[in-house]
């Protein structure tokens, strides 16, 4: 019984309460009544440069390895791609082996 109480307590609370607006009376009782709209160059400037993307691989074998590496960055959008790989031959003639391995990735980020 006593949280059916709180319950309609918190409803009638709910009920009776005006939401807070974000319109200019409320920005002007904060001291910011003042505030203007700004570009999208200007607000870049404020928030930090955009997106930043980043990425690497690395391939090994005994013997042989590759690694392979990149950094973007762009206003709005930046991405990479790399691919290493590493290829061993060992033996000689028909006895000869081949060993390849390879890897590789993608990255991308957004930034407003």
């Amino acid at each position: 019984m006593k949280n059916v109480a709180i319950a309609m307590a918190l409803l009638l609370g709910l009920a009776l309460s005006s939401g807070a607006q974000a319109g200019e009376p409320n920005l002007k009782a904060l001291g910011l009544g003042g505030m203007k709209k700004m570009s999208q160059p200007e607000a870049k400037q404020v928030r930090g440069q955009g997106a930043i993307a980043w990425g690497g691989s690395i391939a090994v074998l005994p013997g042989a390895f590759d690694t392979n590496g990149y950094f973007a960055t762009g206003n709005f959008v930046a991405g990479g791609v790399n691919f290493s790989s590493a290829f061993r031959t060992s033996g000689f003639g028909p006895f000869a082996t081949s060993t390849f391995v390879s890897a590789g990735g993608f990255s991308g980020g957004f930034g407003f």
